[in-house]
């Protein structure tokens, strides 16, 4: 089986240990939409009514170019630039004047997740904008966002006919044997008067 192939994943570190198991020759490339999602919540706090109301001009503003400058550093895969905008942040954040207020010990304990986070999945990153402009991917919201509106629709309790927890297991089972093309053998294990792969086609359409 070729296994030379690109995966994106959230950075879950048993997810990246189980794909390099099964696949030691795959890129792994962290999805930048979870990326950014970290980044999004660090900016939702740094902008709110508490933290501006709390932290000098000087301050906030300073910690606004910093994060503004993480994502920058992190669209362009500058890997070493990112890690020393997140230990400027955290530099800032432990000044005696902001430590203590309650915006400054949330963004802290964020920004700590974020860099094992980053450190964790150092070699996922690369140059995102490089990717995005050559017409490659760089994150799978995409088909998140249709998977939750299929499995919404599809489990939903208003539905006559919805799908059990066991039921959509099971056919996401025959779905990615289809995909990966066992499903003709294991039909064949099964049933070994099976006609062959084009009424498999059938059945599986």
């Amino acid at each position: 089986m070729n296994d030379d192939v690109t995966v994106l994943t959230d950075g879950d570190p048993g997810l990246k240990v189980l794909l390099m198991s099964a696949l030691p020759k795959a890129t792994h490339i962290l999805d930048w939409f979870h990326l950014t999602r970290r980044l999004t919540v660090l900016k939702r706090i740094l902008h709110g009514k508490e933290a501006i109301g709390q932290f000098s001009s000087c301050y906030h503003d300073r910690l606004c170019r910093h994060l503004e400058s993480l994502k920058w550093r992190l669209w362009h895969g500058y890997r070493g630039g990112a890690i020393n905008r997140i230990m400027e942040l955290s530099f800032t954040l432990r000044l005696p004047s902001i430590t203590g207020k309650r915006p400054a010990v949330r963004l802290r304990r964020l920004i700590k997740e974020l860099m094992r986070y980053l450190k964790n999945n150092l070699d996922s990153l690369v140059n995102y904008g490089r990717r995005y402009r050559n017409g490659q991917r760089i994150s799978t919201a995409f088909m998140e966002s249709a998977v939750n509106q299929l499995i919404d629709k599809r489990m939903s309790k208003s539905q006559q006919m919805r799908w059990s927890l066991m039921g959509a297991h099971l056919l996401l089972q025959i779905r990615a044997e289809l995909v990966d093309g066992r499903l003709s053998d294991t039909f064949a294990r099964w049933y070994p008067g099976f006609a062959g792969e084009n009424q498999l086609y059938q059945v599986a359409k």
